[in-house]
């Protein structure tokens, strides 16, 4: 497995878990634009497995400490999660160093939220009809001290 940074390029040899992906939320900037600052960012990288990209993944600077995080597992990520469960804990450790809050919004599903429950986030509340397609969805964080 091999950990790269973020490149617009990575986006369509994803083979996304659920096939929803950026081209179906009606982005205010656009699919390019936001794959754009993605890749200029310099904060979402991809796991590789050969030729084969297991995990997108990254995050945004809300403000001084604060933190957003994206994932997007692939079909291959989801058959052999281990290397990409590694690597994601890993990230949110480092994150950890230099964030008070690190945060997540999952959909209402116990496969979501369980998994942002693995990798240590703590549930705070719903978001109703935050989705693009009007689901509730579950505010998740990582906040120091707790």
């Amino acid at each position: 497995m091999t950990v790269v940074p973020f490149k617009m390029t990575d986006y369509p040899k994803a083979r996304l878990v659920n096939g929803v992906g950026l081209e179906h939320r009606e982005l205010v900037m656009g699919v390019v634009s936001t794959l754009r600052y993605m890749e200029k960012s310099g904060t979402f990288y991809t796991l590789w497995d050969g030729e084969t990209v297991v995990l997108i993944a990254g995050w945004h600077k809300a403000w001084a400490g604060v933190c957003e995080v994206s994932f997007f597992p692939t079909e291959a990520f989801v058959k052999s999660p281990y290397t990409g469960v590694k690597e994601l804990k890993k990230k949110l450790t480092e994150l950890a160093k230099t964030h008070w809050r690190i945060q997540i919004t999952c959909r209402n599903e116990m496969v979501f939220t369980n998994f942002a429950t693995h990798l240590g986030f703590t549930r705070e509340g719903v978001l109703r009809k935050y989705g693009h397609d009007k689901a509730d969805y579950i505010m998740m964080s990582i906040v120091e001290g707790l």
